[in-house]
């Protein structure tokens, strides 16, 4: 009698035991959700972020959009989980589920400081997303002039295309159609045309001077201008 009483108890106590685990088992995951560079870079958490690099967490982990902890470090501006990342050897031009790279989730949200430090370390300035749009398209098309400048001045492409067909300056004159805002239509994306242009027919204009001479056998070395030419 007593013996069967004592394991009735110890049945019990091995219940609750294994209710108690099974309670953990189900917290567990909830964890595990969290455990994530992705989550902690969209929540601006940079101790996360470093805590979780340090424990063998993958720099290019992705959440259910298939966003990296790049992508949201980018689109939050912050410069300091963008350098942990590098640091860490995440990839530059990692795409979401909609083709956009960390640069054009930065050129969206108007980030210069994020966007130029991409570029800085190598980020691709003409990537394309899934509707062919760039990162000069995404920030022209916010009116986000200071995003422009940085991707001009990296050499960004004003005549890539997307899927539709538009160009940045295209995007540009959209926005200015479609909202109430300034664009200051002098603006660098003009200049980048112009100063396009201008640079080809000065490489054009070089090439039919050197033809020229070349023909006409006038002896005038490459290094030496008409006017130095006299004056010899």
């Amino acid at each position: 009698m007593n013996t069967r009483l004592t394991l009735i108890v110890v049945l019990a106590v091995l219940g609750v035991v294994v209710n108690v685990s099974v309670t953990d088992a189900q917290i567990n995951p909830f964890g595990d959700y969290w455990a994530n560079v992705a989550r902690a870079a969209q929540s601006n958490d940079a101790a996360r972020v470093r805590s979780l690099l340090a424990s063998d967490g993958n720099p290019n982990q992705a959440d259910g959009d298939s966003r990296t902890a790049l992508h949201y470090a980018a689109m939050n501006g912050n410069l300091t989980i963008i350098a942990i990342l590098i640091k860490a050897s995440a990839k530059l031009d990692v795409k979401d589920k909609l083709g956009n790279t960390p640069l054009h989730l930065a050129a969206e949200r108007n980030e210069p400081d994020a966007a130029q430090l991409l570029l800085d370390v190598g980020a691709s300035v003409d990537a394309e997303n899934k509707n062919g749009m760039t990162p000069l398209m995404m920030a022209a098309s916010h009116g986000n002039i200071a995003v422009v400048q940085a991707l001009l001045a990296k050499g960004a492409s004003v005549t890539k295309t997307d899927f539709t067909g538009r160009d940045a300056a295209r995007w540009a004159a959209a926005l200015r159609l479609g909202r109430s805002r300034e664009w200051s239509d002098g603006t660098a994306l003009a200049q980048a045309h112009h100063f396009q242009s201008w640079r080809e027919r000065r490489r054009r204009g070089a090439r039919s001077a050197a033809d020229r001479r070349a023909r006409a056998g006038d002896g005038i070395r490459g290094d030496v201008t008409p006017r130095h030419h006299r004056a010899q």
